[in-house]
């Protein structure tokens, strides 16, 4: 009987679960093993992981190719890499459906040239690793017949017969973005590529053994890819080069960079390219690799370390490096040169920020070493260079919001830190910027399709993440303790200090980013009670903040402002799951994410009828499904913070703070407080399918308004609380009555 109920107990366990059991173990091939023995049902899953990566040579390639589809190899495969075969062998194409192809030490015919492309169309990484091809035109024909491809890397494969150009037809992949090179003709390739009228995107290059022929061709290339650039490495063949290739190659042309690596470059190059780079404002991770000078002492004195301390801290420089490595490459694993010295003598003032990474080259070579395992058998030259620099490429940047370049930060007073996301300037010197507050429960991840409005509207988007939520610094105990139990005084102080530090964030932007003209602060939701506690500020700031925000920022926006971020009373009819009891607590996040985002019907809002809004449960999602049900688990990851609100936003909107969310918002009317700021515009937009709580706010706005017109108004028809696309729609087509943009 024993028996039988726990077979009975097994038997119901899900199979998601165990799924996520084993995807825990992707890595241990010995658990696998076990997991595969377990029973049938966990067959699947064992062998998914277990054969992602398959390496065919000559003397397994006949065994796994024999076994009839669909076998577990072809199912499973993700990864597929061909050693010392110089023709595709029969049964190759039941792995059709592998991402990423690898050909190493081989001769590749036509036969392969052709096959290639019309087996392996999906592919989105080709390596060519020792390849022999018998003109320069094969190599180019067979990566531009790659649809998809996104990372091409060429390690040492040559060509038998002279240099003849490939047909003017060729085009390369729109959607490559990652070009990895180690070639004594790369000189050619990129010859052939700067001749090209139109370029993909392409983001990271990587260009190793660079030869004195190569770099004209270089600095060419990096001068056509200009702003889609963003990773940079370059690797010389000799320290002599360092000279020629400072005059060949000028970063200015690349203001989106995020990273640069030099290897076996002089450190004095470094420092000059840096300088080149210092009037733009993306650069975050600079990478130096100085390698072993005379009696086993690194080239340390090459390098004018004050210079470059004085570079990368001076509020004169536009970028902000999030990182300095630099690595040290001595012939005995201990070297002479450590962490300590490199950020105490050498780059005092970066590391007094925690700017600096010091690596043993040596001994972070032979880590590496160990750490680079997998199912596969060996690594394709592409990611151990990726696993090197420890960057990543645009390819693993998915959970990142998609369209911002990165996630930055800007530190304000009492070493508090705000992240924020930019669209980055646009290619115009005169634009307009637009700074983002986030609302409950939802980070800045949700602006993330705005950013696309930016380089074709003369906008920059910056999104701000408030406090609590990721990457920004968390509140103090004794802060968490004002919110929850605090007197009235005591959080009067917390509001006017929180308002102070997001003005004091958005002066530092201004000043890191050099952001021309016209500046809009926009808060979203409960973003706009924090943008009024930033306006109410102004008066606790120095003259010298006050001046700087007066003549840049020229409009505030209330998106979606609610009742409670107002101060208004709340009816005890209107509904919110965040004060809803009857919910339990580990549902009160999806609850809340169905209520604010589904969408509402309304018969008449011209009567401004209070009565008429729909004031209980969730709006009428059978017409249009609520946004945060419409979007992906991806994207609902990148977007919400689960746990911010269960803290101190929800404690924002109740109790004292009601009194205290109305005296600000009364500012708005205040003639003093708008003087100060140089009289900029205030806007109200809302949507017509909204919440109660946001069509009820911005009725009590306008009737607060009325005679008065500080306040300009815009209601959006059939937009819920979400629907960011009315901003492209209306905000922007009234931008010029804003306030001209200032050239």
């Amino acid at each position: 009987m024993a028996r039988q109920e726990h077979s009975m107990l097994t038997a119901f366990l899900p199979s998601e679960l165990t799924d996520l059991i084993i995807d825990q173990l992707a890595d241990d091939r010995a658990a696998l093993n076990s997991c595969s023995l377990v029973n049938k049902s966990w067959v699947a899953r064992s062998q998914h992981h277990l054969f992602s990566d398959i390496l065919l040579t000559q003397n397994n390639c006949d065994d796994i190719l024999v076994i009839s589809p669909p076998s577990p190899f072809s199912s499973a495969a993700r990864r597929l890499m061909l050693a010392e075969l110089n023709h595709l062998p029969r049964g190759i194409e039941h792995f059709n459906s592998v991402k990423s192809f690898y050909l190493t030490e081989a001769q590749a015919g036509p036969d392969t040239i052709a096959r290639i492309p019309a087996l392996f169309s999906k592919i989105t990484s080709f390596e060519l690793n020792q390849v022999l091809f018998k003109t320069f035109e094969n190599i180019i024909e067979l990566v531009c017949s790659l649809p998809c491809l996104e990372i091409f890397t060429l390690f040492m494969s040559p060509w038998i017969e002279d240099f003849n150009t490939p047909p003017a037809h060729f085009r390369l992949p729109e959607r490559l973005h990652t070009l990895n090179f180690v070639s004594p003709r790369l000189h050619i390739f990129l010859e052939w590529f700067n001749e090209l009228e139109n370029l993909p995107p392409i983001s990271c290059v990587r260009f190793y053994g660079v030869a004195e022929s190569h770099i004209h061709s270089i600095g060419t290339a990096i001068k056509r890819l200009g702003r889609t650039l963003q990773h940079l490495t370059l690797d010389l063949l000799d320290h002599s080069y360092a000279d020629f290739l400072a005059e060949a190659i000028d970063l200015s042309h690349c203001p989106s960079l995020l990273s640069f690596t030099l290897l076996n470059g002089w450190p004095k190059l470094f420092q000059e390219l840096l300088s080149t780079h210092s009037k733009h404002s993306s650069l975050q991770h600079a990478i130096l690799t100085i390698y072993e000078g005379k009696d086993d002492i690194p080239n340390l004195d090459l390098l004018n370390w004050f210079e470059l301390d004085n570079l990368v801290t001076s509020p004169e420089t536009a970028f902000r490096l999030t990182e300095l490595t630099i690595r040290v490459y001595a012939h005995s694993i201990i070297s002479t040169v450590t962490c300590e010295t490199v950020e105490s003598q050498f780059l005092p003032r970066s590391g007094a920020r925690g700017l600096v990474k010091f690596v043993s080259e040596r001994q972070r070579a032979l880590e590496r070493r160990k750490t680079l395992t997998s199912p596969v058998e060996r690594r394709s030259w592409s990611e151990q260079i990726a696993a090197e620099e420890e960057i990543k490429t645009p390819s693993s940047l998915a959970q990142a919001p998609c369209g911002f370049h990165t996630m930055p930060s800007i530190s304000v007073d009492r070493d508090i830190t705000f992240y924020y996301t930019d669209s980055g300037p646009p290619s115009e010197s005169a634009y307009a910027t637009l700074v983002l507050l986030h609302g409950h429960t939802f980070h800045s991840g949700i602006f993330q399709r705005l950013s696309n409005l930016g380089p074709s509207r003369r906008l920059r988007i910056i999104a701000l993440n408030r406090r609590e939520y990721p990457g920004t610094t968390r509140y103090t105990d004794d802060e968490r303790r004002v919110v929850k139990e605090g007197s009235l005084e005591e959080r009067k102080s917390f509001l006017q200090e929180q308002g102070k530090l997001i003005a004091l964030a958005v002066d530092g932007l201004i000043q890191q980013l050099s952001l021309p003209g016209q500046v809009t602060v926009l808060g979203w939701s409960l973003g706009t009670a924090l943008l009024l506690s930033m306006y109410c500020s102004i008066s606790r700031l120095s003259d010298g903040v006050q001046q700087r925000l007066k003549s840049s920022v020229k409009n505030f926006v209330l998106l979606e402002p609610a009742t409670y971020t107002l101060g208004i009373p709340t009816p005890s009819n209107g509904y919110n799951p965040l004060y809803d009891d009857k919910i339990p607590p580990e549902q009160v996040v999806s609850a809340f994410e169905k209520w604010v985002s589904s969408y509402y019907h309304y018969e008449d809002l011209s009567s401004r009828d209070f009565t008429k809004l729909q004031l209980s449960l969730c709006g009428d999602d059978l017409l249009e499904r609520p946004t945060t049900q419409t979007m992906t688990p991806a994207e609902l990851e990148s977007t919400v913070s689960p746990t911010a609100d269960l803290k101190c936003d929800t404690l924002l909107m109740v109790s004292d703070f009601v009194s205290l969310l109305e005296a600000q918002t009364n500012t708005i009317f205040d003639s003093q407080v708008r003087e100060a700021w140089g009289n900029p515009d205030f806007w109200c937009l809302y949507g017509e399918a909204s919440v109660w709580c946001c069509i009820h706010a911005s009725w009590y706005l306008e009737e607060k308004n009325q005679g008065s017109n500080k306040i300009l108004f815009k209601s959006i028809c059939d937009a819920n609380h979400f629907n960011s696309g009315f901003i492209e729609r209306n905000l922007h087509k009234r931008w010029q009555r804003f306030k001209d943009i200032e050239v």
